[in-house]
């Protein structure tokens, strides 16, 4: 059903490891019963047509970094494609969380993070902002102590801007649009599309 694939390093963790913090579908839960392996659960995912949790799932095993620059991808082909609007803050999020994936700090985490909020978490882009602030050394403000971020919570912000995206889009067009971040994401797990080669 799909040209999507997935490769990514994950320190021997099966899928139900992977899965466990995520919020699947019932079917999606079944499949865990049948597929050990992450490779073999992704691609049931694929072609059992489960293409939220196929998203779910790479935004998770895909290192940080990589995540988030796949979500500023997604959101932003979708409105150059004319499928969705970005206001002006819209913008402004997705070009932080650029320069973020660019060289990570946590001042431009947090910076991004400012602006999502005025944007009250209800646009793609404001998720993918989220996904840079979370995906730092720290929730935290400079000044108090590190308050690490858990690890789920990166994939949680860029499945949900790319969830957002696809059902802001063109009506009816929800799974394509899913379905070609899938790819995306795949080339990006294999180390195509990254940062280093798209710069202006």
């Amino acid at each position: 059903m799909s040209e999507a694939s997935w490769s990514c390093e994950l320190d021997g963790r099966d899928a139900a490891a992977i899965c466990a913090a995520l919020e699947l579908e019932e079917p999606a839960q079944e499949l865990l019963a049948q597929h050990d392996e992450p490779q073999a659960y992704f691609n049931a995912l694929l072609e059992g047509g489960h293409l939220p949790d196929a998203v779910r799932f790479m935004a998770t095993t895909l290192p940080q970094r990589e995540a988030v620059w796949w979500a500023y991808l997604c959101v932003s082909s979708t409105a150059e494609a004319g499928s969705i609007q970005l206001a002006a803050k819209d913008q402004e999020a997705l070009q932080l969380a650029e320069e973020w994936v660019r060289e990570p700090d946590d001042d431009k985490g947090r910076l991004a993070f400012e602006v999502s909020q005025g944007l009250e978490f209800q646009t793609p882009a404001s998720w993918v902002a989220v996904g840079a602030h979370w995906s730092g050394s720290t929730l935290g403000p400079p000044e108090i102590a590190a308050i690490p971020p858990g690890a789920d919570l990166t994939g949680k912000a860029v499945s949900g801007a790319l969830m957002l995206c696809a059902a802001s889009s063109v009506k009816g067009e929800t799974e394509k649009r899913l379905q070609s971040y899938l790819n995306l994401g795949s080339e990006l797990a294999c180390g195509e599309r990254l940062w280093e080669e798209s710069r202006p």
